[in-house]
């Protein structure tokens, strides 16, 4: 466990594991984003201004790096509100964790990790959030 130096004092070694993994997710995102830029430039296709349908490979990668590029700062946003425990961090990780879950089979099985963790009593203790009390 590692001390934040919050209120919250000890930030969990899972929440740093799964900053690590959002982490990991935005440089991949961004290495996309910046290869459909270069794309989009040329540099790795010339090809692509000899080709009848031009509009449609650059509509696809503009779109390309529109998503991307948003993935990747959702990630980055994910990895810095986990880090200093904010729940705003952890609501953001379980939707970036819900839409992992259709990249078969490894973000499946990190999906449901992160979000089966994130909704334990332990997290939500990380986090500052309310705990209701045992009956």
């Amino acid at each position: 466990m590692i001390g934040t130096g919050s209120p919250r004092s000890v930030r969990p070694d899972k929440v740093t594991l799964i900053a690590v993994w959002f982490g990991i997710s935005a440089a991949f995102s961004l290495f996309v984003a910046v290869t459909s830029v270069l794309m989009l430039l040329g540099i790795l296709l010339p090809e692509i201004g000899n080709d009848p349908e031009a509009g449609m490979v650059t509509f696809g990668l503009s779109s390309g790096v529109f998503l991307f590029s948003g993935l990747g700062v959702l990630n980055i946003a994910a990895v810095v509100g986990v880090l200093q425990l904010r729940e705003w961090g952890r609501w953001l990780a379980m939707v970036l964790a819900i839409m992992g879950l259709i990249f078969i089979p490894i973000g499946t099985i990190v999906g449901v990790f992160i979000i089966r963790y994130l909704l334990t009593d332990e997290a939500r203790h990380a986090f500052g959030s309310a705990i209701p009390p045992s009956a």
